[in-house]
């Protein structure tokens, strides 16, 4: 059944109007229910048939099948954010369908996967998809089940696939996927919620690293952005509704090495442990002497210290033309390998004041050329903690 509220949740009433497939054996338990992201009155509902309204709004909504029925349900559908002719539909046999034309009174559909010769996913329930906003040839899909490869993602609209369940001991868990999402800032980044609790990647599902804070491992079955905002919502199947402001970690480099290096130091930070609070970042050094020493000047600074302004030459320490770019709250020792690589893990405290929070970073290191003290500095590294 489908019902619509007009006055913000206090009561609702049915609007499925005409559609005629309303029972069991028509349609899901749960069926999708899509609006058009680029239209507010155009809705899509998914029974045997797909069914498509372009009066949402009115007080008798009318219905018109715009995709015959196949002999499965339809499990998902998804819009391109967008372009509104771009849709996607699947059903709980695993078979795949999209249309160019969809807002057409007839549309075409293609199958992406028909379970006999077009078959590049497996035959089971599809639980979600998901359009790139950035890249509607991106597409995101999830399945259902107690098996691996439950995240699946295409780059080139349809023609190939790719498993995006992870790698080694960043893989998700063989458990049912129920619902995905792309940060809307970033395409890379994507979450999803299980039966295990709420999943994210930082690398399009490369690695997945889990955060369970709130709704810990109950199963979660949607994960969705607030319109307009960075307001991460997730719905659980009786652990209630949380929220979460996904405020993303970010890394700017500023300021110069010493002058006339020709390999100076470099900064970063490891993608896969980025500064988020209550986790453990790791600044990175590259191009370093082999084996050498090197000091992480960080702090919360990049304008002043001892009652000076940075950057300021250390010259007056024997370092002339390398700037201190960042004020030297605390300057932990670390050693480069043998290949002159360099890590520093740092602990952010699980704690949501930290949240926004701007660190700074450069590496002193050792390098017995560079000036009479034989050190030289790196760039700056403005880091930005998210979560």
């Amino acid at each position: 059944m489908l019902f619509r509220s007009t006055n913000g949740g206090t009561s609702s009433s049915f609007c499925y109007g005409n559609i005629n497939e309303i029972t069991a054996t028509t349609a899901n338990f749960i069926t999708p229910l899509v609006l058009d992201p680029n239209n507010a009155l155009r809705l899509y509902a998914g029974a045997s048939s797909l069914w498509r309204t372009d009066n949402a709004r009115a007080a008798s909504v009318t219905w018109s099948a715009v995709k015959p029925a196949i002999g499965s349900k339809i499990s998902a559908v998804a819009v391109a954010p967008g372009n509104s002719n771009l849709v996607w539909v699947a059903h709980n046999d695993g078979r795949v369908f999209k249309s160019l034309n969809a807002t057409a009174a007839t549309p075409v559909w293609t199958a992406v996967d028909d379970n006999a010769a077009l078959d590049p996913l497996p035959g089971r329930y599809v639980t979600r998809l998901a359009i790139d906003a950035r890249d509607n040839n991106v597409v995101w899909l999830t399945f259902g089940g107690f098996a691996s490869g439950n995240v699946r993602v295409t780059r080139d609209g349809g023609a190939t696939w790719q498993d995006a369940s992870g790698v080694g001991n960043r893989r998700l868990p063989d458990a049912p996927v129920n619902c995905i999402v792309v940060h809307p800032d970033d395409s890379n980044v994507v979450y999803i919620g299980t039966e295990v609790g709420v999943f994210a990647s930082d690398d399009g599902g490369q690695h997945w690293s889990a955060n369970n804070d709130g709704p810990n491992n109950a199963p979660v079955e949607q994960v969705t952005f607030e319109i307009g905002s960075r307001k991460l919502i997730a719905a659980t199947l009786g652990r209630g509704l949380w929220t979460c402001l996904v405020q993303r970690p970010e890394l700017s480099t500023f300021g110069t090495p010493c002058a006339g290096q020709v390999l100076p130091p470099r900064i970063d930070c490891d993608p896969l442990a980025p500064a988020r609070i209550g986790q453990t970042m790791v600044w990175t050094g590259s191009a370093l002497q082999p084996n050498a020493f090197a000091f992480l000047a960080m702090g919360l600074s990049n304008t002043a210290w001892s009652g000076g302004t940075l950057p300021t030459d250390l010259g007056f320490v024997g370092m002339p033309g390398c700037p201190l770019l960042v004020r030297p709250d605390t300057t932990p020792l670390a050693f480069a390998d043998a290949t002159g690589a360099v890590r520093y893990p740092f602990a952010i405290p699980s704690d949501s004041s930290y949240l926004g929070m701007v660190l700074f970073g450069q590496w002193i290191a050792q390098d017995p050329a560079a000036n009479a003290q034989g050190l030289a500095v790196s760039a700056g590294l403005r880091v930005v903690v998210g979560r």
